[in-house]
C-alpha cells in the first residue's frame, strides 16, 4: 500500500482545527450539554480535591464563570439559572416523585461530572492553571475549549488514514476528511467543556489501528500498544466500550493461528485493564464499587424501568438525530433540512457499503461497521446501566464518529459514479458547514418566532396554596399564545414548570413550546411575581373552537413540602 503524501497529513489536520477552533471560541456559555460540570471536574482537581458523585456542589470558580452573560439564543433552560446553588439540599422525607421533581430542577448545582473516569481531566488540569493565571476562571473556560479543538481536530487525519486503509484513493481520503471534519453535531459538542474530544480522538486512532494491523499482521507489541490506547480511551469515557467488538475483530483476523489470536487479544486486553485498574481502585475507596454508577443514581430525576420496543426504537431515533446535528439540535440554524439532506445521503451510503466486496481492502471495513453497531448497542445499555432511561444521546456515538464518517463517505464514493461523488459530498458537507457557520454568527435556530408584542386581553386563574397563575391575554402572531402571570402568595419560596401541559377537549396535546417561550424563572420568592408569554403546540383556529386549558404542573412549595398543580382555561 503506497504511504499516505505528509502534505495530506497536514490538510487534513488543518481542515479539522479551522471549524473546531471557531466553534470552540463563538458558541455560547454555558453549553448545555454538562459543560459547567465537566469545567468544574477540571477545576475540583486542580484544587487539590477529587470531587464525590453524588455529594461535590460547584465550585466558586465555576459558579463564577457561569454567572455571565447568558447567550441571545432561547434555548438555554431555565432549570440551569445562573444563582448560588441551593443551600438546603435535597429534600427528605418527601414522596419520590417530589424528590425527582426537586432533582430535575437542581441538579445542575451538583458536580456530577465526577462519575467520569478522570484521564482527560487530569490532563486539562495545566491548562486551566495558567489560563485562570493569566485571565481568571471565564478565560481558563475557553483555554480549555481550544485544548478540545486542537484534540478534536487530530480525528481528521485519523479519518483519513482509515480511508487510506480501507482503499489507496486521494479523492476518497480527502472526501473522509470534510465529512469528518464539517460533522456539525460533533464539531459543535466536543468543543465545549467535555471529555468527548480526547475519547473520539483516542477511540479514532484505536480503530484506525486495529484496521491496519488486522491487514498487516499482529505482533505482541502490536497488540499491547493497541489495548493501551483502548485503555486510555476507557480512562477518558467508559461508554469506549462500545469499540470493544470491532477491536476483538481485528485481533482475531484470519490467517494467523488460533493460539497467537488469543495471545494477541490477551495482551490487548490485559493492557486495557491495566489502565482501568486505577480509576477501579479509586471507586473501591471512595463508593466501595468498581464505577460511580450507584451514587450517580441518587441524582437521577429520570425514573428507570425495562426498556420496552418503544423506548429503543425512540432511544435509537434521537441517538442518530443529534448524532448528526449535537445537542441540543434545536440550537443549530438549518438543522432541519440538514438532517433530510444528509438521511438521503446515508441511505446511499448504505447502499455502497452493502456492495464493499473485493472493492475495499481485504474486507477490512468490516471493523469500522462493526465500530459503529458496537457503539450504538452502548449507547443504548448506558441508560438502563445507569438505572435512568432517559433516551440515548449521539454524542455516546462518538467513540467510533471517524468509522462512521469513513463509511459514509466511502458508501457514497462507491454507490455514486464519478460525476455525482463530488457533489454529492460537497452539497453535504457546505450545509453542514453553514449550519455551523450560522451558529457562530449567532444566527437563531430555524423554526422560531419572536415573542408578541400584544394580543387579545383575558382573564383566567387558579391557584394551589397560594401560588396564583393567571393568564390575562392570546395571541395568533405567528402562532398560538398565552400571557401568563405567577404570583408567589405563599409566604415560602415556590418553585413551578413553566412550560404547561396543553390540554385539547380534556385531551393532553403536548407541552408549551419551551425554547420559544419567555424566560420565566422556576424559582419564586415569597410575594415575587413573573410575567410572559408562552406559545402553544396548538393553532389559533383551536383556541377559539376547542377547550384549551394548561395544566401548570410540578409547583411545590415549603422545600417540595406540598407539591401540586392548577388547571387554568384557556377562553377567548
Amino acid at each position: 500500500m503506497p504511504a499516505v503524501p505528509a502534505r495530506l497529513v497536514v490538510f487534513a489536520y488543518l481542515a479539522g482545527l479551522v471549524p473546531a477552533a471557531l466553534l470552540a471560541l463563538a458558541q455560547p456559555v454555558w453549553s448545555l450539554v454538562d459543560e459547567a460540570q465537566h469545567y468544574d471536574f477540571v477545576v475540583q482537581l486542580a484544587q487539590g480535591a477529587y470531587p464525590t458523585e453524588g455529594a461535590a456542589r460547584l465550585r466558586p470558580e465555576t459558579r463564577e464563570a457561569l454567572s455571565g452573560p447568558w447567550p441571545p439564543y432561547r434555548a438555554q433552560p431555565r432549570r440551569f439559572p445562573a444563582v448560588q446553588a441551593d443551600p438546603a439540599g435535597p429534600p427528605a422525607g418527601v414522596s419520590d416523585y417530589a424528590r425527582r421533581l426537586w432533582m430535575s430542577r437542581h441538579v445542575w448545582e451538583f458536580s456530577y461530572e465526577a462519575q467520569q473516569p478522570p484521564l482527560y481531566y487530569l490532563a486539562a488540569i495545566p491548562a486551566w492553571k495558567l489560563a485562570d493565571l493569566g485571565g481568571g476562571p471565564r478565560v481558563a473556560l475557553f483555554a480549555l475549549r481550544l485544548l478540545n479543538a486542537l484534540l478534536l481536530a487530530g480525528l481528521a487525519p485519523v479519518a483519513m488514514l482509515m480511508a487510506w486503509a480501507l482503499r489507496p484513493e486521494r479523492t476518497l481520503a480527502v472526501a473522509a476528511v470534510i465529512v469528518t471534519a464539517t460533522l456539525p453535531g460533533l464539531v459543535l459538542n466536543a468543543t465545549q467543556v467535555t471529555n468527548e474530544a480526547a475519547a473520539v480522538l483516542l477511540g479514532g486512532i484505536s480503530l484506525l489501528l486495529a484496521l491496519r494491523w488486522a491487514v498487516s499482521g499482529w505482533n505482541r507489541r502490536r497488540a499491547l500498544l493497541l489495548g493501551l490506547v483502548f485503555g486510555a480511551a476507557l480512562l477518558t469515557s467508559i461508554t469506549a466500550a462500545g469499540l470493544a467488538p470491532a477491536l476483538a475483530l481485528a485481533l482475531f483476523w484470519p490467517g494467523a493461528p488460533w493460539s497467537s489470536k488469543f495471545r494477541w487479544a490477551a495482551t490487548a486486553g490485559a493492557a486495557a485493564a491495566a489502565c482501568l485498574l486505577p480509576w477501579f481502585a479509586l471507586n473501591l475507596a471512595v463508593y466501595h464499587q468498581l464505577t460511580p454508577a450507584q451514587a450517580a443514581n441518587s441524582l437521577a430525576y429520570i425514573p428507570g424501568g425495562t426498556p420496552g420496543p418503544a423506548y429503543l426504537a425512540s432511544a435509537l431515533l434521537n441517538a442518530y438525530l443529534t448524532f448528526w446535528v449535537g445537542e441540543p439540535g434545536s440550537v443549530l440554524p438549518g438543522a432541519g433540512p440538514f438532517l433530510l439532506l444528509v438521511t438521503v445521503l446515508a441511505g446511499l451510503s448504505l447502499a455502497g457499503v452493502a456492495r464493499f466486496r473485493g472493492w475495499a481492502a481485504a474486507g477490512a471495513w468490516r471493523v469500522l461497521a462493526l465500530a459503529v453497531a458496537g457503539q450504538a448497542l452502548a449507547a443504548l445499555a448506558v441508560p438502563a446501566l445507569w438505572g435512568s432511561l432517559f433516551l440515548a444521546p449521539g454524542r455516546y456515538l462518538y467513540p467510533a464518529a471517524a468509522a462512521a464518517t469513513v463509511l459514509f463517505a466511502a458508501g457514497l464514493w462507491r454507490e455514486l459514479g464519478p460525476r455525482l461523488r463530488a457533489p454529492a459530498l460537497a452539497a453535504g458537507s457546505l450545509a453542514a458547514l453553514g449550519c455551523l457557520l450560522a451558529f457562530a454568527a449567532g444566527l437563531p435556530a430555524s423554526g422560531r418566532t419572536p415573542l408578541p408584542r400584544a394580543g387579545q386581553s383575558i382573564s383566567q386563574d387558579a391557584a394551589f396554596a397560594g401560588f396564583e397563575v393567571t393568564l390575562d391575554g392570546v395571541s395568533s402572531s405567528g402562532g398560538a399564545w398565552v400571557h401568563v402571570e405567577a404570583r408567589n402568595g405563599s409566604g415560602t419560596v415556590a418553585e413551578w414548570s413553566p412550560e404547561p401541559i396543553v390540554l385539547v377537549d380534556g385531551r393532553q396535546s403536548g407541552l408549551a413550546g419551551y425554547e420559544d417561550s419567555s424566560d420565566l424563572p422556576v424559582t419564586l420568592a415569597p410575594g415575587a411575581a413573573e410575567s410572559g408569554w408562552i406559545k402553544l403546540p396548538v393553532d389559533a383556529a383551536t383556541l377559539a373552537s376547542s377547550r384549551v386549558s394548561l395544566r401548570f404542573w410540578g409547583i411545590a412549595l415549603d422545600h417540595y413540602r406540598q407539591v401540586g398543580a392548577v388547571e387554568v382555561p384557556v377562553r377567548i
